[in-house]
């Protein structure tokens, strides 16, 4: 669990968390210009970045709902395991500090399962929220299409990751010729009487 200075750091960090809990708090729908500012915003995270702002921003509508439902409790559950997961390695990477490699890779090899689980409990939710608060559940919506979204990305880097540590490393020097040509440099006989 974070400390409180840890946690208003990483909501300072990924302020989309802030920015959705005041719009909720605004009377008056959704503006599109807001619709589409939360997406873009979302959208140029890192998929790490993205898993965690879309984990706050989702606990903040798990705690603004007025009546809560199972699937919102399952959903804050969630949040708060992802935070625990990611958000101590997030932040020592902020700070820069040494992080140990492995430790990284085997924590960043999970995030498309879980931004794949974030998404589904977000998809169910927006449902719930259509009946009792509109703007929560088109927010809600916007947290599930960037949660697949990353997924999809975060899939693809993690495959390209694992793709690259299969492949063999060939240190094998290469070769000089006598005759090599390359471009425009001509090649001197070797050894020979010109």
């Amino acid at each position: 669990m974070l400390n409180k200075k840890d946690s208003a750091l990483l909501r300072s960090k990924l302020y989309v968390p802030i920015v959705i809990r005041d719009i909720l708090d605004a009377s008056g729908p959704l503006a599109d210009d807001e619709q589409y500012a939360l997406h873009e915003t979302i959208s140029d995270l890192q998929p790490d970045s993205a898993l965690l702002c879309i984990a706050l921003a989702a606990k903040q509508l798990a705690n603004c709902a007025p009546y809560p439902s199972a699937t919102l409790k399952v959903l804050d559950i969630e949040c708060d395991r992802i935070i625990d997961d990611y958000a101590p390695l997030w932040l020592e990477n902020t700070r820069n500090q040494h992080m140990d490699e492995t430790l990284v890779f085997d924590t960043l090899a999970n995030i498309p399962e879980d931004l794949e689980s974030l998404s589904e409990l977000l998809e169910v939710n927006a449902a719930f929220f259509s009946n009792h608060d509109p703007k929560a559940a088109e927010i809600c919506n916007i947290l599930f299409i960037q949660a697949g979204a990353h997924a999809l990305i975060a899939e693809e880097f993690i495959g390209v990751i694992d793709e690259e540590a299969d492949e063999p490393v060939d240190f094998t020097p290469i070769p000089e010729t006598q005759n090599a040509v390359t471009d425009n440099v001509i090649a001197f006989p070797f050894g020979g009487k010109t």
